[in-house]
């Protein structure tokens, strides 16, 4: 489990440029930091744009099995001329994404993908991703809305984890 962690650039919980393997993984509360103020004469300052990636940040290849990714957020610009700000509140997706069997839901940002920005390259189970907005290549096995979890909390097992409602698409009827 990684909770509330922050970056004051890309990958509130994780950065990725290598390979790596998330196996029964819990990311919740993660954040990228917000933008700072740079000045350039004439009394004019552009604002620093915040990070992208709020859980995880993933420029190189990444295989995610039977976990979840929830309540990520991108910081805030900082003050002045706006750049862009940063997007992907739980995953912001640059290379190659296996998905397998996990949730990516309950995240947040200002622009595009608040659960996930970019392509995933392949799916495997049935996954289940909060809102679509900047995601592609889910496959047809796929779940969205709300899924109603619980708090970060000892539910039982080894970590923490947000166990799902009993109401929740995510339990079988």
């Amino acid at each position: 489990t990684r909770g509330s962690g922050s970056a004051s650039g890309h990958g509130g919980g994780i950065y990725n440029g290598g390979i790596l393997h998330l196996l029964n993984s819990t990311f919740a509360d993660n954040q990228t930091g917000n933008g700072g103020i740079a000045g350039f004469g004439s009394g004019i300052a552009f604002a620093g744009a915040s990070g992208s990636g709020g859980g995880i940040y993933n420029t190189g290849s990444l295989t995610i099995r039977q976990s979840t990714i929830t309540g990520s957020t991108i910081g805030n610009n900082g003050a002045g001329s706006a750049p862009t700000p940063g997007s992907g509140g739980g995953i912001k997706q640059l290379n190659q994404l296996i998905l397998d069997n996990s949730i990516i839901a309950e995240n947040s940002s200002p622009t595009g993908g608040p659960d996930l920005d970019g392509n995933v390259n392949l799916t495997s189970g049935i996954n289940f991703v909060g809102n679509l907005i900047g995601s592609s290549g889910l496959g047809p096995a796929l779940l969205t809305g709300l899924p109603l979890l619980g708090p970060l909390e000892p539910n039982g097992g080894p970590t923490i984890t947000r166990r799902p409602s009993f109401d929740s698409p995510l339990v079988d009827p």
